[in-house]
């Protein structure tokens, strides 16, 4: 069964942070005592699959860790992860990818600058906006308090505003198969911001907003767990179903953010309350009442423009 959890969602200035940059760093999420526990987590399955990132080496990835190790599962539906998705998002999502990271020590930037809009057509941007279709979730095993430490470089407000101009000389950094010829990638966007982090600490960001990774010249390893929430009508990123075998062994809550939601009447479009428990657990209130309130909202507001 699910644990009942008090989900948190952002607070007053934390959401006008956010609206303001497209990203956010919210502090100490985890306790050092569960930090050491993901990353012995995260070590045990890197040394499974026999990789060992070298200074200099590519990046080591693995997706759908959730199925590798129930440390993983157990943050599906961690308060402070899930309440901010929800918070962002509504209640009707599902888990579309898990996946950790290992950047290790390398001279060049990681990735180009790009923007997580699906590929290879960037999302509709109606009036220039784009909604919050996704949000990442990076949670930190290692420290990353200094520049140039593999950080997370972010362009602030460019999920709005779009990406600065660039100097013709910088053109190379959003190109795929020349970013690397950049030492310093963010110097070709003018404001960016290296993101500092420590162990615990996690990362969201509006997929909207341009951002690169720079190079690892001043650290360890650096160390992620990553999670991504989107809406139930998505297709998931990095499986096609969960196996039956997880399904089973959760909760209704669980169930939903593992995205096994559609039962023989119903549809992700539409999937009420047994297919979307979440709904009433952070609305207050049932899947119908929920949809009536906001159609009464976009009513009233259409309604009422001259």
């Amino acid at each position: 069964m699910d644990a009942t959890r008090d989900f948190v969602g952002l607070t007053g200035t934390q959401r006008a942070d956010w609206e303001r940059d497209g990203f956010l760093l919210l502090p100490r999420v985890f306790d050092p005592a569960a930090v050491d526990a993901l990353e012995a987590a995260t070590d045990r399955l890197v040394a499974a699959r026999g990789a060992t990132p070298e200074p200099g080496s590519e990046a080591f990835e693995t997706t759908n860790i959730v199925e590798k190790d129930r440390v993983f599962l157990d943050l599906i539906d961690h308060p402070v992860l899930l309440g901010a998705a929800m918070d962002l998002m509504g209640a009707t999502i599902q888990l579309l990818v898990s996946t950790l990271t290992y950047r290790p020590p390398a001279p060049h930037p990681a990735i180009r600058w790009h923007t997580d809009d699906p590929s290879p057509y960037f999302f509709p941007r109606p009036g220039g906006q784009v909604p919050v279709w996704q949000l990442k979730c990076a949670v930190y095993l290692t420290d990353v308090d200094r520049p140039d430490m593999g950080n997370f470089v972010a362009a602030p407000g460019s999920h709005r505003d779009g990406l600065p101009r660039m100097a013709p000389e910088y053109d190379r950094a959003l190109a795929k198969d020349r970013y690397r010829e950049i030492d310093r990638i963010e110097q070709a966007v003018p404001g960016a911001r290296q993101v500092l982090a420590r162990r615990g600490d996690v990362l969201i960001f509006h997929p909207a907003l341009w951002h690169t990774v720079a190079r690892n010249t001043a650290g360890p390893t650096r160390k992620n767990i990553w999670y991504v929430y989107g809406p139930l009508w998505m297709r998931l990123g990095d499986r096609t179903a969960s196996s039956p075998e997880l399904v089973e062994s959760v909760g209704p809550v669980r169930r939903q953010l593992l995205g096994a939601t559609v039962g023989a009447a119903r549809s992700s479009l539409a999937p009420g309350d047994e297919g979307a428990p979440l709904v009433r657990l952070w609305e207050g209130r049932d899947y119908n009442a929920v949809w009536r309130a906001r159609r009464d909202e976009l009513l009233a507001d259409w309604w009422s423009t001259p």
